[in-house]
């Protein structure tokens, strides 16, 4: 593979002979302008002669990133849950707003770590919702959004794994106990919203799941819910933060430890895992990868399981003498 730098219209530029096209044998060029000066451009040229000798494809298209995640998450409709599509939609158009027109050819991991910092002051600034999470829920969308990039040659290396993503601080999980739920429920049981606030808190669904409940979606005679779309924008009639600002009023009125409307979620999953609900099935209603991570987030209630366990056992060995 040979490289060149030259000079057009006042600023540097590089081509690199990729290789022949092997329909027609004519010769395949990468060439990239706009180097302030000759020294960038030599060192740019540089940087793709060695991923090429690395064993890395040299992205040579000019699909930007918006192109690019318009074109993989219909595929991932077929290896993935719908809510997780949902979530990786979400969580790249935090990204696309900034380097949606970057071409993937030319994406760099500075240019992400510094759209990851401003998502951040964003978050900060307005009340976007751009907390450490949900910016580094953007860079596992983003990070497995492009190792498919790489994988297709598309991008001769994943720009999002050389990212640290920002740390999460785990805070102390704050629920209320099966007495203080009642409580609540029964604080508001005159008002309208009870029947969403009863299936918040007594399913573990989202906000957003219970918002986009529509008749056909529930069989009273089979006692059975269909989750089948979240809606978490003025798509609905009602709007999702009008039931947060509700919540935190009514919880304000009662008196009870102060929660917030997702902790109610929290709240059942432990109360799931203390009534003995098998942790797989609570993992799926929660929507996590795996039986483990649901176990980390409820270890405080996994270690009271495990004290129980050996009680229990024990009580199914009969024994003379004890």
């Amino acid at each position: 593979m040979r490289g060149r730098v030259y000079q057009h219209s006042g600023v540097w530029a590089f081509v690199v002979d990729i290789d022949r096209d092997p329909a027609g044998g004519r010769r395949r060029q990468q060439r990239r302008s706009g180097f302030r000066t000759k020294r960038d451009a030599e060192r740019a040229l540089t940087e793709v002669l060695k991923e090429v000798q690395t064993g890395g494809p040299v992205a040579s298209g000019s699909q930007t990133l918006n192109e690019w995640v318009a074109e993989w998450l219909p595929v991932m409709t077929m290896k993935v849950r719908p809510t997780t599509i949902r979530d990786y939609e979400n969580s790249l158009a935090h990204v696309t707003q900034h380097l949606g027109g970057v071409k993937l050819r030319d994406l760099r991991s500075i240019a992400i770590e510094r759209t990851y910092a401003a998502l951040l002051v964003e978050g900060r600034r307005y009340g976007g919702g751009l907390s450490p999470k949900s910016v580094r829920n953007a860079h596992t969308a983003l990070r497995r959004c492009l190792a498919d990039a790489e994988r297709h040659g598309l991008v001769a290396r994943n720009p999002a794994a050389l990212v640290t993503p920002p740390r999460v601080d785990r805070q102390e999980m704050k629920t209320w106990t099966a007495d203080e739920l009642g409580a609540f429920l029964d604080h508001i049981a005159g008002d309208r919203l009870v029947a969403a606030f009863r299936l918040l808190a007594l399913t573990g669904a989202r906000r957003g799941e219970i918002l986009g409940l529509r008749w056909t979606d529930v069989d009273l005679d089979g006692e059975r819910l269909t989750i089948s779309r979240s809606l978490t924008t003025h798509s609905s009639p009602l709007h999702p933060d009008s039931i947060t600002r509700f919540f935190e009023q009514g919880v304000r009125d009662s008196g009870l430890p102060r929660i917030r409307l997702h902790d109610l979620r929290h709240g059942w999953a432990s109360m799931a895992l203390l009534a003995g609900i098998h942790p797989k099935v609570v993992s799926e209603r929660l929507g996590h990868a795996t039986v483990g991570v649901t176990l980390d987030i409820y270890s405080h209630v996994a270690a009271g399981l495990d004290s129980d366990a050996a009680v229990q056992v024990a009580a199914l060995v009969p024994q003379k003498s004890k």
